[in-house]
């Protein structure tokens, strides 16, 4: 079993986080001891990694929850969770387009810039 501290550094998040997300009820597998501290399994492992990687295609804390929440009632559920998650993976593949946009434009820039550099250091060499 895991503790608190043991998980935040495990995923980097801060203790503090962790315990939010339990709270919330994000991590269904929580487990507590006998003086009411949280344990955390490994089959909280996947708990964790799903709500980080949620959180980065900008699923808010809210959507994560009603997630959770479907996840829990089981099979009966999978349709609105395959539509949730459909939803969120258009962000990220908007995202993922909008950096590819970006990654260009810091290319060309630097390659703009490496020109001037040669062309200046070779001014620099003439006198």
């Amino acid at each position: 079993m895991y503790t608190v501290k043991e998980i935040a550094k495990k995923f980097n998040l801060t203790p503090y986080t962790v315990r939010y997300y339990t709270d919330l009820g994000l991590v269904p597998t929580v487990k507590r001891d006998k003086n009411n501290n949280r344990l955390f399994g490994e089959d909280s492992f996947e708990w964790f990694e799903t709500i980080i990687h949620l959180k980065k295609c900008g699923m808010t804390i809210n959507d994560i929850k009603k997630y959770v929440d479907l996840c829990k009632k089981g099979n009966s559920t999978l349709q609105e969770r395959y539509n949730y998650l459909m939803k969120y993976k258009n962000y990220a593949d908007e995202q993922l387009k909008d950096a590819k946009i970006q990654a260009e434009f810091m290319k060309n820039k630097l390659a703009i810039y490496a020109k001037w550099i040669e062309e200046y250091t070779q001014e620099k060499h003439l006198c």
